[in-house]
């Protein structure tokens, strides 16, 4: 990652995000392969999963993902508002009321995130699509009559290591099922993920700088997982006057596409008194 330019506390707040991402993957995998487990052990020899086992299933892997993603959305928010709140509370003097109000706007960039229509569809309505169980069905489909354990350890490999892993490890049983299963068992659900705490971010830097005196406008730049050139790149060699990549504050384009990881910095002037914070903090 570039951190030209950046200060520390911008940096620590990308690095964060970052990491939140990545813990949330990790949660996603470990919840989908502790619900799918449930379904298969109990019995030595696994018997044939009902339809409405697997929907019971699917719904407790989407209420998972939910709660997941609400618990590292408010992290990613509180994370990418930090480097506004420290200088204000340096100006000001005392930091309760501004800790207070950002607190509040964290809230409000969360909630509003997670009420957003995209492609459509409410984030419920993702979740649930995302938390298909498809490929589960037919892993489970093949393990009729088998040993439960050595269905669970299948499993097992296939959401944390991919298809790749499973057709090295267990060839004989990709063979009969024809490869006929996603490459990433949670790949929607890790896409939507990566992109929704991106989102949240993304939002709560803008929230931030319009809540800030000092700033005058908002940087977009790219992330270094970025192989092909694609609207970010137009973003980030945007240029009106204020800077290479800046945005006014009220016109920062939203998150353009799925998985992007591309972060944004508020762009600052050096001179900033008591009184302007305390007058936008009062609004």
């Amino acid at each position: 990652m570039d951190y030209t330019g950046l200060t520390e506390e911008e940096i620590e707040a990308i690095a964060a995000r970052d990491s939140l991402i990545l813990s949330t993957e990790r949660e996603i995998k470990a919840a989908l392969f502790r619900i799918v487990r449930n379904l298969v052990l109990g019995a030595g020899i696994l018997r044939k999963i009902s339809k409405s086992e697997l929907s019971a299933a699917q719904g407790l892997f989407a209420t998972s993902i939910f709660s997941i993603l609400s618990g590292n959305a408010a992290k990613a928010s509180a994370a990418a508002m930090k480097p506004a709140v420290k200088p204000l509370i340096n100006i000001v003097g005392g930091d309760a009321i501004i800790k207070k109000s950002f607190q509040a706007r964290q809230i409000q960039v969360v909630e509003k995130t997670f009420q957003f229509e995209r492609y459509g569809r409410k984030l419920s309505d993702r979740i649930w699509n995302s938390a298909d169980m498809d490929a589960i069905k037919k892993i489970l489909n093949d393990g009729v009559g088998k040993d439960a354990k050595l269905v669970a350890k299948q499993l097992e490999t296939y959401i944390k290591d991919g298809a790749a892993t499973l057709t090295k490890k267990y060839p004989e049983m990709m063979k009969r099922m024809g490869g006929r299963i996603p490459g990433n068992m949670a790949y929607e659900s890790l896409r939507l993920a990566r992109t929704e705490l991106s989102t949240v971010y993304h939002d709560s830097v803008i929230e931030a700088a319009r809540n800030n005196p000092a700033v005058i406008g908002v940087r977009w730049r790219l992330a270094n997982t970025h192989p092909e050139r694609d609207v970010c790149d137009d973003y980030a060699h945007h240029d009106e006057g204020l800077g290479i990549g800046v945005f006014p504050v009220d016109a920062v384009p939203d998150v353009p596409h799925p998985n992007c990881l591309c972060y944004q910095v508020a762009v600052t002037r050096r001179m900033i008194d008591r009184e302007e914070i305390l007058k936008v903090d009062a609004a």
